[in-house]
């Protein structure tokens, strides 16, 4: 019996084919590797979540840095908080669809609260300007009586002498 022996042509061609499957096998794997690797951040980025974005700015149109903006979800009880940029700027990436209670705060200033409705993954921006704030106090009237009580002396309060509250704005 004799063995034939193939030419160089058809040694040639088998490691071609060879060459181009063992590629389209590395491709495959790889694509199924990336598939099932997926991070759950970026799935949750592609469906049921959006963003919220904006500027923080003083009445006189300045940025406000460093103000902390914080939305909740009373119901879910979700919440997420984020500081504003030296530009002014925050973003809350990843927040499911729902609506939010946003508030917006920084020493100074009045506290700024909107409801937001995220339903979709365009972002949605919120323009916030925080008014002026004022330095208040507010006194206890119960406890102004029982620390005034405690005195004797010619001067004694009583209960129907201090009503409401009691404000000292600086």
């Amino acid at each position: 019996m004799r063995l034939r022996q193939r030419g160089n042509g058809d040694n040639s061609q088998m490691r071609n084919m060879r060459s181009i499957l063992s590629s389209g096998v590395f491709i495959f794997l790889g694509l199924l590797a990336g598939s099932c690797c997926a991070s759950p951040a970026s799935a949750q980025t592609r469906a049921g979540s959006g963003t919220i974005t904006g500027t923080v700015t003083d009445p006189s149109g300045a940025v406000v840095p460093g103000a902390t903006v914080k939305i909740q979800n009373p119901v879910s009880q979700y919440e997420r908080t984020a500081t504003t940029d030296t530009t002014g700027h925050f973003r809350l990436s990843n927040i499911p669809f729902n609506s939010y209670h946003m508030t917006v705060a920084m020493k100074g200033f009045g506290t700024f609260v909107q409801d937001v409705d995220v339903r979709a993954t365009t972002p949605v921006t919120v323009p916030i300007t925080l008014s002026v704030g004022t330095a208040a106090t507010t006194v206890d009237k119960y406890a102004l009586y029982n620390f005034l009580s405690t005195f004797s002396g010619t001067h004694y309060v009583t209960p129907r002498a201090i009503t409401g509250q009691i404000s000292l704005h600086f």
